[in-house]
């Protein structure tokens, strides 16, 4: 595996990552079910201190019990065009339910509008959770390793 390439990356600051995770919508969260993993795209929202995501349960869905069942959740943003632009920001913390707090008008502000797959829309239950921050960290590309 000597002529593999590599590209250096540099750890992100505050700044770079509250700014990285404000602009972008989707990331990828990672739930335990049961003995596996689950992995679901969904909607984010931050504001600085909190990070709101959206999961949509549709009949006969199990998400909610997915995020009941793990202690810590890992949600991942990435981006970039190309190699040397790619970034990636990891989040873990428990989930906790906020759905009574927030009106439908805030919810279509901070969220791009839901998914629909082929079902019905009064089939589709939205839920808010605000993940308790625990660890963050973000890296991005800083160029190829010359040899």
């Amino acid at each position: 595996m000597r002529h593999i390439d590599y590209t250096y990356t540099a750890g992100m600051g505050d700044d770079e990552i509250d700014e990285r995770l404000r602009s972008h919508e989707m990331g990828v969260l990672s739930l335990r079910q049961g003995d596996d993993a689950l992995g679901l795209p969904v909607a984010h929202y931050y504001d600085g201190e909190q990070l709101y995501l959206r999961l949509c349960e549709r009949p006969g869905g199990s998400k909610s019990d997915a995020v009941a069942a793990t202690a810590a959740a890992s949600f991942v943003v990435t981006g970039g065009e190309t190699n040397e632009e790619s970034w990636s920001i990891v989040l873990r913390g428990p989930l906790v339910a906020v759905d009574d707090e927030l009106s439908d008008a805030v919810l279509n502000e901070w969220f791009a509008p839901i998914r629909l797959f082929d079902e019905a829309v009064e089939d589709v239950v939205p839920t808010v959770y605000r993940m308790e921050i625990r660890n963050v960290g973000g890296r991005r590309s800083c160029g190829p390793l010359t040899a």
